[in-house]
């Protein structure tokens, strides 16, 4: 149930690797089975861990995060620069469209987007803070 609300194991990871933190109560636990003496990586466990509540600064946790905290990280707008407006900038704003299905900053260009494809809200909306870092956006 907690990984309909959070995002997937593969985007946390992702966001951990760029160094992208937020507030967040919900970690992907790695854990381990003992077999012939060695620890063996068993499976990754949704779990809501309180501060105090054990040693999340180690890599056996990664942190998950709610929708809600997802857009709280991604700016609400944007200014591109183009040589279109007098200012020099397009101030774009950030929109979530279902009806063409994507999330992101209304302009066309795609590294400003990030469509469905058959993921929830959250793991889309943790793609496009990921895309938006790689592509040193923000």
């Amino acid at each position: 149930m907690l990984d309909k609300i959070c995002t997937s194991l593969e985007v946390s990871k992702e966001l951990k690797k760029l160094g992208i933190k937020g507030e967040t109560c919900l970690y992907w636990r790695n854990m381990f089975s003992e077999r012939n003496g060695y620890k063996e990586p068993q499976l990754q466990q949704l779990q809501v861990i309180r501060e105090g509540d054990g040693d999340i600064a180690n890599n056996l946790f990664i942190s998950a995060y709610t929708l809600e905290t997802i857009l709280e990280m991604l700016p609400k707008s944007l200014e591109i620069p183009t040589p279109l407006f007098e200012e020099g900038f397009y101030k774009a704003y950030l929109e979530v469209n279902q009806c063409v299905d994507y999330i992101g900053y209304d302009i066309t260009e795609d590294k400003y987007h990030q469509r469905f494809n058959d993921d929830n809200l959250v793991t889309v909306a943790g793609k496009l803070l990921i895309k938006l870092k790689q592509e040193k956006i923000i």
